[in-house]
């Protein structure tokens, strides 16, 4: 049965870049490294059609994945917030001979991604603080909402390791921002999250 305890990553700049920034770098390597282990799994573990050899098992492996992504996730959790409003005033700020035509769709992503994530959180909290009688501290019933919510948080947890690097390259310390923006460029609009309120 996989662990889900990935190796720390070795970083590959010269200079160590800000601690966020080794953060992120650090979690996006994580969660595809938990997200292979899993699919290998899978595919040891289910017959041609995809269907588990043992539900209750491949059920506890899957759990076992969705909590180790969200751990990972903690890491970095108080930072993304303030990440992702710097890359998107950078995109305001650069020359448009410089913006990538795929860092709107990749931002609007990496939004909606932590939107979900908040949802996810709050439901959680709601559930957890109306339970009545309410539940013990590792008890049965707040294992099982425990799971629900890291099941939810899964896709939009894959989204910021696969969409993570925009991040990385509009944020780059070699790409200056010489003049100001020509023209608008439209960048996603959400409702405030937990995440940019700094919770």
């Amino acid at each position: 049965m996989p662990t889900f305890n990935p190796q720390p990553l070795a970083h590959p700049w010269h200079e160590q870049p800000p601690p966020r920034w080794v953060a992120l770098n650090s979690y996006m390597y994580e969660i595809k490294q938990i997200r292979t282990e899993w699919n290998s799994y899978a595919t040891a573990h289910s017959d041609a059609r995809g269907r588990p050899h043992d539900r209750t098992v491949f059920a506890q492996v899957r759990d076992a994945r969705n909590a180790a992504a969200w751990k990972s996730f903690l890491n970095i959790e108080a930072q993304v917030g303030h990440m992702l409003r710097s890359a998107k005033h950078k995109v305001r700020s650069l020359p448009p001979a410089q913006i990538e035509s795929h860092w709107t769709p990749q931002l609007t992503k990496l939004d909606k991604a932590l939107v979900r994530l908040d949802d996810a959180l709050d439901d959680w909290t709601v559930e957890w603080a109306t339970a009545d009688p309410p539940w013990p501290r590792g008890g049965p019933e707040r294992q099982h909402s425990l799971a629900r919510r890291h099941a939810r948080s899964w896709r939009p947890l894959t989204t910021w390791a696969d969409h993570g690097q925009a991040l990385f390259d509009i944020c780059s310390p070699s790409r200056a921002s010489t003049s100001p923006p020509a023209r608008t460029v439209a960048l996603p609009l959400s409702r405030p999250s937990a995440h940019r309120q700094g919770r």
